[in-house]
């Protein structure tokens, strides 16, 4: 059982005595049925008074497993050793945010302005990721690095590293890969299972299996992401940088974790085991570094865990519930130790906002300040629909789906075919019927279940042509995984609101004054005179 509600009122946090000592409680007034239901208390025991320190009236609530009683004429509910609690269920965090979360919040918020820069850690991590992935599915080690180096080719070149040695660089890394993986990449039931003939191949994970890029979307916990890789139901995630110490550090232990969260509610129990592969750890000479250089850490992932990264991004959560902006007090994290010190605090002293880590330089002018706060809850807004578009894939059936042209359903396989690369093509007859999916877009291929079925993001090639029968049109998509491909759904995307965030702080805060002036009306702008050709 789920109790779920929106908040009307929370209470004080209240010490009681049990009969395992004192524990800490606060009673939560919930109206059930997205506020339309009767008014109902659920009790938060223990750590899950944490979670009610964030939560406001107008937020959702999220009770897996409550002990239901009645008292004096009224059902009341209560975690249990078995509840989650959940803040804004609908709000589906990515990821990599929970994990940035925990290191700090600023660093959150500063990562989702800032964007992605164009840096070669980043360049070179993304690399990595793809031959990682390129070796899960069999492929040739150099084969791999030749053609991803060549596809980050126009990167690379702006950076000014060149192809030959970034080869290099990228072949230390993927050493700590393939060794690893010598170790036992599939068992031989892996083995027989991929020579049996495609169209008795059952294409659904057996425990035994990898999976690479594994698309994951969770309902229950309101959390969304791609795990690097998945091995026997259990959650590896690939590190570009180096750690000789012999546990993961935590905040990759929080990512690994958060996709163990949602393993288990698709299978049933989480995985109880994480690993964290440290691809540098195999390019360092020993000579050079002390500890423990193997690359794969493994650690164990237990329900106190589990509680605390869904804590985190409950955290995260109730910020995003009106867009307030973190300070970095709402964590542990030492700012004489981040490497973006000095970031935020120029960032929080051009907007004049709190931050742990202190200010520096001069705020902006007002009228641009309110500008950036007023763009920022717009663009917020826009991110929070996007995410209303998520929950559609579980709260609407096939057919609504369907209806609201936004998936293609009840979709006949006829084919999966492995291509050069180690990507497969995903064939299936329609049913004639049309939707807002085009030929080019990254959608969410399934099995027929989005969500707790198999799914994999896939691009569409091709919808129908002239030699189809009009009532059957062939439908081929792209995919790194096959799955039986009997559902397309358009994939909701959050990069218009990412890209749109990052605009806003180019704009007000690396622009100079005289292009600013222009931007807010305060000077006309001037054209150079016409050049004769």
């Amino acid at each position: 059982m789920t109790l779920r509600g929106v908040v009307v009122d929370v209470s004080d946090p209240k010490t009681v005595s049990t009969q395992y000592g004192e524990s800490e409680l606060v009673e939560v007034t919930l109206r059930p049925d997205r506020g339309r239901g009767e008014p109902t208390t659920v009790t938060l025991w223990n750590k899950w008074t944490e979670t009610a320190e964030y939560l406001e009236p107008g937020m959702e609530l999220s009770v897996t497993d409550p002990e239901e009683r009645e008292y004096r004429g009224e059902q009341q509910f209560s975690t249990t050793g078995d509840s989650m609690v959940v803040v804004e269920p609908d709000f589906l965090v990515d990821v990599t945010d929970v994990r940035s979360w925990v290191q700090c919040p600023r660093m959150y918020y500063l990562n989702k302005i800032g964007g992605v820069p164009n840096a070669y850690p980043v360049v070179k991590g993304t690399i990595v990721h793809e031959v990682f992935g390129d070796l899960l599915r069999g492929r040739d080690l150099d084969e791999s690095i030749d053609e991803r180096v060549d596809e980050a080719g126009l990167e690379l070149g702006l950076l000014g590293r060149s192809a030959g040695e970034v080869r290099e660089e990228v072949r230390r890394n993927a050493a700590a890969i393939e060794g690893w993986l010598q170790q036992g990449t599939l068992t031989d039931e892996d083995r027989a299972a991929d020579a049996v003939d495609n169209s008795e191949r059952d294409y659904g994970p057996a425990e035994s299996e990898w999976r690479s890029e594994m698309t994951l979307v969770s309902e229950t916990y309101g959390l969304k992401g791609r795990a690097d890789a998945v091995r026997r139901g259990m959650p590896v995630e690939l590190k570009t940088g180096k750690n000789t110490k012999r546990e993961p550090r935590f905040h990759d232990k929080v990512q690994a974790t958060c996709y163990a969260l949602i393993l288990g509610e698709r299978r049933g129990d989480p995985p109880d085991t994480g690993t964290l592969l440290y691809t540098k750890n195999a390019a360092v000479e020993r000579t050079e570094e002390s500890g423990d250089l193997s690359p794969a850490k493994e650690f164990s992932i237990g329900s106190g865990f589990l509680k605390f990264v869904l804590r985190s991004r409950n955290a995260l959560a109730a910020m995003e519930h009106d867009a307030s902006v973190p300070t970095g007090y709402e964590a542990d994290a030492k700012c004489e130790y981040c490497f973006e010190q000095d970031t935020c605090m120029a960032v929080s002293g051009r907007l004049g906002q709190e931050s742990k880590a202190g200010q520096v330089g001069s705020p902006i002018p007002e009228e641009e300040r309110e500008y950036f706060d007023r763009v920022y809850q717009s663009i917020e807004r826009e991110r929070r629909a996007v995410h209303r578009e998520y929950a559609k894939l579980w709260e609407q059936t096939p057919e609504e789906r369907a209806d609201d042209d936004r998936a293609l359903v009840e979709l006949e396989p006829t084919e999966r075919r492995e291509l050069d690369g180690g990507t497969w093509e995903l064939r299936a007859r329609g049913t004639g019927a049309v939707s807002k999916i085009r030929e080019g877009d990254l959608v969410l291929a399934s099995d027929g279940d989005p969500i707790r079925g198999e799914a994999e993001l896939a691009r569409v090639e091709r919808l129908g042509g002239d030699e189809d029968d009009g009532d059957q049109p062939e439908i081929v998509v792209t995919a790194d995984e096959p799955v039986e491909l009997r559902r397309i759904d358009v994939y909701p995307s959050e990069i218009s609101a990412d890209r749109m965030l990052t605009a806003l702080h180019d704009a007000v805060l690396t622009q100079s004054p005289a292009e600013k002036d222009v931007l807010f009306g305060r000077r006309e702008p001037e054209f150079e005179a016409d050049v004769a050709r």
